[in-house]
């Protein structure tokens, strides 16, 4: 069963969008957060102070389950481990999140259409679909979007050069996930894995050719 106080926080959120209203606002742009925790992540942005640094590397960020992320990197411990197939994971959530693959199981269902995940934050990210509520707005130019990641992907845009580089070739990004993506090259990390046998590979795009193969879907 959902906890009750879950699904009371989405009422509460969902009540935010609906009525356009973001109670947490940036006082040096037009931004504008549902949680005083993600004003927090933002107003970094614009400070660059990132209080969690890694005692191994350079590396440091404002949130601390990144760098719990990170740290994995250094180890290579993942504690969570599938009891059904090879995955395992640094944190609890997303091997909760994992398992759901397995079960087929989505609580989390859209209340305007037929619409159902596995995951809380994807019904979020849906419900901006039915809302047009865009809270994720380009400081640079009047670009604004219903989720983080695609204004992440634009603010690219800006960017003229290629400032993350590869530490073993000559390889630059624009981004650092395009980095972590290209080093599985050198790495030869499989992290994409088949939950049906045991195919896996270094790229998402060819785990869902692979997935095909399952399925005899041929579009």
């Amino acid at each position: 069963m959902i906890n009750v106080h879950l699904l009371l926080l989405e009422k509460i959120v969902l009540k935010f969008i609906l009525q356009d209203i973001l109670p947490f606002k940036c006082d040096k742009c037009s931004f504008a957060a549902v949680t005083k925790c993600q004003l927090k992540y933002h107003v970094a942005t614009h400070t660059g102070v990132k209080p969690y640094q890694c005692d191994r590397c350079s590396y440091a960020t404002v949130r601390k389950g990144d760098l719990k992320l990170h740290l994995a990197a250094h180890t290579g411990v993942k504690p969570f481990k599938c009891d059904q197939c090879s995955y395992a994971s640094v944190l609890k959530s997303d091997l909760k999140r994992h398992l759901s693959t397995h079960t087929g199981v989505k609580p989390y269902k859209c209340d305007q259409c037929s619409f159902a995940t596995a995951r809380k934050y994807y019904l979020r990210l849906h419900l901006a679909t039915h809302t047009g509520v865009k809270p994720f707005k380009c400081d640079q130019c009047s670009y604004a979007t219903a989720h983080k990641r695609d204004l992440k992907r634009h603010l690219a845009t800006h960017i003229s050069e290629k400032s993350i580089k590869c530490d073993i070739c000559s390889y630059a990004a624009v981004r650092k996930t395009q980095l972590k993506r290209h080093l599985a090259i050198h790495t030869g990390e499989k992290r994409f894995k088949c939950n049906k046998c045991s195919f896996a590979t270094v790229q998402i795009t060819n785990l869902k050719l692979h997935l095909a193969t399952h399925t005899d879907v041929k579009p």
